[in-house]
């Protein structure tokens, strides 16, 4: 996972973002964030310089 920007990466942590499978095409949200989502429920923000996972829940 990361963010290439102004001749540089951004690499988030997939330890830290517990990511267990694959991330697909992230999608540029109206805030300027960006979302990736994958397999078991996973969704990752970058936003900011930050990578963080998103809870996800089922009712």
């Amino acid at each position: 996972v990361g963010n290439y920007s102004n001749g540089s990466w951004t690499i988030g942590d997939r330890t830290q973002l517990q990511l267990q499978s694959w991330l697909k095409t992230p999608v540029k949200m109206p805030d300027d964030s960006l979302l990736a989502l994958g397999g078991r429920s996973t969704v990752i923000r970058y936003q900011s310089g930050r990578w963080q996972r998103v809870e996800v829940s089922i009712d």
